[in-house]
C-alpha cells in the first residue's frame, strides 16, 4: 500500500516512531517534572497571620483551633 507523504496516517506512523526514539533517551524525571509543593509567600503568611488575629473564640472554635494555638500562630515570624 502506498500512502502519500502527508496524509494522516503516515504523519501518526512518524510520529509514534519519533516519540518511541525519544522516550528511550529522555529519563522519566525529566519527562514528567514532579509538581512543586505549595509555599504560600511571606506576604500571604502575614496577611492570614492578621486575619487570623480578627476571630473571636467561637470563630476559632469553628475552624478547629483554640485561643492558644491561634496565639502560637500569629507570634510567628512572617518568613516561617
Amino acid at each position: 500500500m502506498h500512502l502519500p507523504l502527508f496524509s494522516p496516517s503516515s504523519l501518526a506512523f512518524i510520529r509514534r516512531q519519533w516519540l518511541r526514539s525519544k522516550s528511550s533517551t529522555i529519563p522519566d524525571s525529566d519527562r514528567f517534572p514532579l509538581p512543586r509543593p505549595y509555599r504560600p509567600s511571606p506576604w500571604q503568611r502575614w496577611r492570614t497571620r492578621q486575619q487570623l488575629a480578627k476571630l473571636d473564640e467561637r470563630q476559632l472554635k469553628d475552624i478547629g483551633l483554640t485561643p492558644a494555638q491561634a496565639r502560637q500562630e500569629i507570634q510567628q515570624a512572617f518568613w516561617r
